[in-house]
């Protein structure tokens, strides 16, 4: 799992990397790569300390209820973390809305501040879009986590940096759009990669790997209600039977004597 998650944090990071190698081979270059490191200064601030706030709840109790074998409460969460990490998105796109002020009062006074902040509060504004599919695929992964299941964040972030990449080359170049292709692309990254690990998720949930909210597993039995692993129901099933014939002893031995 430590491995996993050190690999995850490594190509998150290098997703990152690859808007500014992109922006770096355009003229006015040291202009455009300050703003964009500015800018993903700013953003990656705001979005880790919002992240972090929701998911140290949303994964212990997933562990705990994991833990139990408390499946159905397993997918309550996980809606529960879909409600509070919307939220939070929303938080964080009025953080990177109000960007110009913010970044401003940072670079007051320094050369070339106000082009740098102009450009970097334009960079936040355009990847607006993606706080949403940033803040699910936060919910999502750490919900995975909880259950011991880490390979699938890696698995979409390491496909992620080339999509980002090729996406950057598109829109930035053969596109035409410049500084802007880089947050756009961003963008349509962030979605696609929530929308994989949202499918990952479901394909898990098919084979019972895991599961999701309402509680239903498919398999060979289709549309079954599986709210606990067949070995703990029979467990639980024989320690019934154990009481019931403990209390009937019980109650024979009372009629005796």
């Amino acid at each position: 799992m430590a491995v996993l998650n050190g690999l995850t944090a490594a190509a998150r990071t290098a997703l990152d990397l690859t808007n500014t190698a992109v922006i770096g081979h355009l003229s006015s270059g040291a202009l455009y790569l300050d703003a964009a490191s500015l800018a993903a200064l700013w953003i990656n601030l705001t979005l880790a300390s919002l992240g972090r706030a929701c998911d140290g709840a949303l994964s212990v109790l997933t562990a705990q209820a994991y833990g139990a074998a408390n499946y159905h409460l397993v997918g309550t969460l996980l809606l529960t973390g879909l409600f509070a990490f919307t939220g939070a998105a929303a938080i964080l796109a009025g953080l990177w809305a109000v960007a110009p002020w913010l970044l401003g009062a940072l670079l007051l006074g320094t050369p070339s501040g106000a082009d740098v902040v102009s450009l970097a509060a334009r960079y936040c504004r355009l990847a607006i879009p993606s706080a949403l599919p940033s803040m699910w695929m936060w919910a999502l992964a750490c919900w995975l986590v909880a259950q011991r299941i880490a390979w699938p964040e890696l698995v979409t972030y390491v496909a992620a940096v080339g999509v980002n990449l090729l996406l950057n080359s598109a829109l930035v170049y053969w596109a035409g759009l410049g500084f802007d292709g880089a947050p756009l692309a961003t963008v349509a990254t962030r979605s696609l990669n929530c929308a994989v690990l949202g499918g990952i998720a479901a394909l898990l949930h098919r084979r019972g790997a895991l599961r999701l909210p309402w509680g239903i597993r498919w398999g060979r039995r289709a549309l079954r209600l599986d709210c606990a692993p067949s070995s703990s129901r029979r467990r639980r099933s024989s320690s019934l039977q154990c009481c019931r014939r403990l209390a009937s002893q019980r109650w024979r031995r009372w009629r005796a004597a």
